[in-house]
């Protein structure tokens, strides 16, 4: 049977859009931790069928401009490009790709390109070769100027369209009209507040679509409003406070009483005491463990993704935090990192927290120090660059990041443990030269606190810190594990926090309410026993006595008791 080329170019369109569907599904079942049936067994046909759909979408906009068969391989290629980035951050940080690691990609390339294994380049290539076989297979067709032309006015007709669509798309699905209603029914609906869950649910493609539009805070009631005001009138007790107050966010910094603890022995010897903390995040996500210490507000609560890349477009100028109250009361206010000013948007998010002055590695006199093999810059940088403002008449706060601590860990006939060992302590020594030029000077309240564990889940699950019942997969290396949904968060999120003040009975009164407390309770402990600034998050929790120490806290619970308003009002 013959067919005329109408009835072949509809049933090559149709192959094409079938194949690109079967491969979507194919991915989502190996590249992606999706649910295809509900817990009774049952075959989640909806959200299945919709989950394919911004696939589709882009494949139609695809056509609009190029062959079927390209345009299909470039849909799938995406598809799967996408799914190994997103398993390479669940593996390595247990965090979901959301819409704006893509459009950030350009300002967070320099990390990224630091876990680009040799595998990646093949499978980049591949999708390459793909994309230029589909090419190559539909090069005679349409192959005039003049048709050039003509896509190259629709091109940039349908840029402003195709860059814009996701936007309505994701609109739709969350308005409170009847497609709405029905698809939440059905099980289409986004579980905003829980990524992970939602990517489960809904799967990549369509996740990513949700993500893109930013869900802002509903503006608080009047009822609210005056639980707010009643909140501010509570005053925290006066307490002594130092002239200079100094936090030291220490990048990836981590141990316990069985790890890593010789490395850290110049702060004890220092008169620091330790404490644990929990951090929101692991191996990364530097962003919201500092998010909670200046804010004193749960990261994993009503916000999503990395707080200060996702939100700090819409945040007004000036935030509730420790920084602006201490600079509304005459003190001197300095942010550093010896890294890139733009990273994670901390260019935007330091005025807003309060910050008279925000140093990046770009404003830095690099003296002698050199990076790493990786480009991180030794944290040295950073202290020679700001002893003028501990020098500086009046009080001052400090908050520091560090770097040189950065994953990846080489592994050296080991799972990376003797490299962090190394720069850790380079790290911890540099702190300490730090904390004894700043204790000879001044009277001074020093909080030194590690983030988030260090990439190494290799080494956690090999040193029995971490056990296989956490995990829905254990992978070959550190990008290869999956975490289960209900993994214990305290137990990844464990960290070590030191503290330093002369007054050794406030010291230990601190460790005594904020040992094993989340960051967030602990910022407001910190305030409560060594600042006593109003920060409305703060005068909540002490008012409210959410941060008291309890053996039994369940962290989800803790974080949920931080009502929408107390964001809404404190960020926006």
């Amino acid at each position: 049977m013959k067919f005329n080329s109408n009835t072949r170019q509809l049933v090559l369109e149709v192959l094409s859009v079938l194949l690109l569907v079967a491969c979507h599904f194919i991915i989502q079942w190996k590249l992606s931790p999706y649910h295809f049936t509900l817990r009774d067994g049952s075959i989640r046909w909806i959200p299945i069928a919709i989950s394919v759909t911004p696939s589709l979408l882009f494949y139609g906009f695809a056509r609009l401009i190029l062959p079927n068969i390209l345009s299909m391989a470039l849909v799938i290629s995406a598809d799967v490009v996408l799914a190994i980035i997103n398993l390479q951050k669940l593996g390595r940080i247990n965090e979901v790709l959301g819409w704006t690691d893509l459009t950030n990609l350009s300002e967070n390339i320099s990390v990224v390109l630091e876990f680009v294994q040799p595998i990646h380049f093949v499978i980049i290539g591949a999708a390459m070769l793909a994309l230029l076989a589909a090419y190559w297979l539909n090069r005679k067709v349409h192959n005039t100027p003049a048709y050039f032309c003509y896509k190259l006015l629709l091109i940039g007709l349908l840029t402003p369209v195709v860059f814009n669509t996701h936007l309505v798309y994701a609109d739709v699905l969350s308005r409170h009209n009847s497609i709405a209603t029905y698809l939440r029914s059905a099980g289409v609906n986004y579980i905003r507040s829980q990524w992970h869950k939602n990517l489960r649910v809904q799967g990549l493609a369509m996740h990513l679509v949700q993500t893109s539009a930013r869900v802002t805070l509903s503006a608080p009631s009047a009822d609210e409003l005056r639980i707010a005001e009643q909140t501010d009138s509570y005053k925290l007790d006066s307490v002594h406070r130092s002239k200079k107050i100094i936090i030291i966010l220490c990048e990836a910094c981590w141990a316990d009483k069985n790890h890593f603890s010789k490395e850290f022995q110049p702060l004890i010897d220092l008169g620091f005491k330790s404490a644990r903390g929990i951090s929101p995040s692991y191996g990364g996500g530097t962003a919201n463990a500092s998010f909670e210490w200046q804010t004193g507000l749960p990261a994993n609560n009503v916000l999503t993704g990395v707080i200060y890349q996702e939100y700090s477009g819409v945040m007004r100028e000036k935030l509730n935090s420790i920084a602006q109250s201490l600079h509304s009361e005459g003190f001197r206010t300095v942010a550093a990192h010896n890294y890139k000013r733009k990273f994670w948007h901390r260019h935007e998010m330091m005025p807003k927290l309060g910050y008279d002055e925000f140093i990046g590695i770009e404003d830095m006199q690099m003296f002698d120090y050199k990076p790493n093999r990786y480009g991180w810059i030794d944290d040295g940088v950073m202290y020679a660059n700001i002893r003028d403002h501990i020098d500086s008449e009046g009080p001052a706060f400090l908050y520091l990041t560090t770097m040189y601590t950065h994953a990846p860990f080489r592994q050296m006939n080991d799972l990376g443990q003797a490299d962090f060992a190394n720069r850790v302590s380079t790290t911890v020594n540099r702190i300490a030269e730090f904390v004894k030029y700043v204790k000879d000077r001044h009277d001074a309240t020093i909080v030194v606190y590690g983030d988030h564990k260090p990439m190494m889940t290799d080494f956690y699950l090999s040193e029995g810190i971490f056990s296989p019942d956490m995990f829905l997969k254990i992978g070959k290396n550190n990008a290869g594990y999956l975490f289960k949904e209900t993994v214990d968060r305290p137990a990844i999120g464990d960290v070590p926090v030191y503290i330093y003040d002369k007054d050794e009975a406030r010291v230990n009164n601190f460790i005594s309410e904020a040992d094993g407390l989340p960051f967030f309770c602990q910022s407001a402990l910190l305030n409560k026993h060594f600042i006593g600034t109003q920060v409305l998050s703060h005068q909540f929790a002490l008012k409210n006595s959410l941060c008291s120490p309890s053996a039994s806290f369940k962290l989800s619970d803790l974080e949920k008791s931080y009502p929408a308003w107390l964001y809404s009002v404190s960020l926006f």
